[in-house]
Parts: structure tokens; C-alpha cells; sequence
């Protein structure tokens, strides 16, 4: 079972439709953050990764979210995050919310290491992972 980084989010009115719950592209933007906190942890932080790999950046390739019970106003969420796995190129880091104990979302992105396409600077592709990462990622 690979590291698992947690954090809290309250919340707020502005995260709310007319419905008073969450509108869910915010948890699309906690999910990004989340991965931020959780690559830190794990001592892999983006400019780091940036630096030591020549990288532009970790986009998304893949999202997806399951929304299992309304998150309202005022509610906290405890958002876990972990590295579910890694291929050569990509890796999927599971996002999971819960109020009191009880899931309420269960999110993924698929993400990866990017450079410019040599050929289309317009275009990304994705860099091997290095192993040394790769070990990082499923401690």
C-alpha cells in the first residue's frame, strides 16, 4: 500500500450551487491540490520534479469522480490521497472524501511527467518514469 496524505477541507458558501452542496468542479480543484500536498510529502514536490527532470509540469490525462453522497455548506471533508499505481509513463492517484468517517466522493486523476513535443511545441508527451520515482510513488 503506497503513502497515504491527508487533509481538511471545510466547506464554504462559495463552494455551493443553489442546492447549498458542493459544485463539482471544486472537487476537481481539491483533488489537484491534494496530489500537490501529497507529491511534498512524499518529497517529490512539482518544482522539485521540475528541476531534477527537465519536466514542464504532472498534467492530467484521465479524471474521474464518483459522487456518492452531497457535500454541503460548512461541512468538513477529510480528502485521503494515495498513488493507486504507476505504468512506464503514467501514474493514478486515488482521492477519497469523507465527512465523520462516511465516504462522500472517490476521485482519480491519471497524471504524467510532460515535456514538449520536439517536433510541436504545441503538443506534450509524456517522459518514462524513472524508476527511482517509481519507487517513491509505491512506498
Amino acid at each position: 500500500m503506497s503513502f497515504v496524505s491527508s487533509w481538511e477541507v471545510r466547506v464554504t458558501w462559495g463552494d455551493c450551487d443553489p442546492a447549498r452542496i458542493v459544485f463539482y468542479p471544486n472537487y476537481l480543484v481539491w483533488f489537484d491540490h491534494a496530489t500537490h500536498l501529497l507529491m511534498e510529502r512524499i518529497d517529490c514536490a512539482h518544482k522539485a520534479l521540475m528541476d531534477r527532470y527537465g519536466i514542464i509540469g504532472l498534467p492530467i490525462a484521465d479524471v474521474s469522480a464518483r459522487f456518492l453522497r452531497p457535500s454541503r455548506w460548512d461541512d468538513h471533508l477529510n480528502i485521503e490521497s494515495r498513488i493507486e499505481s504507476c505504468t512506464e509513463k503514467f501514474f493514478t492517484v486515488l482521492h477519497q472524501g469523507y465527512r465523520d468517517g462516511r465516504p462522500m466522493v472517490e476521485g482519480r486523476e491519471v497524471r504524467f511527467l510532460a515535456r514538449r513535443h520536439p517536433e510541436d511545441p504545441e503538443r506534450l508527451v509524456a517522459d518514462p518514469i524513472p524508476a527511482e520515482l517509481a519507487q517513491l510513488f509505491m512506498q
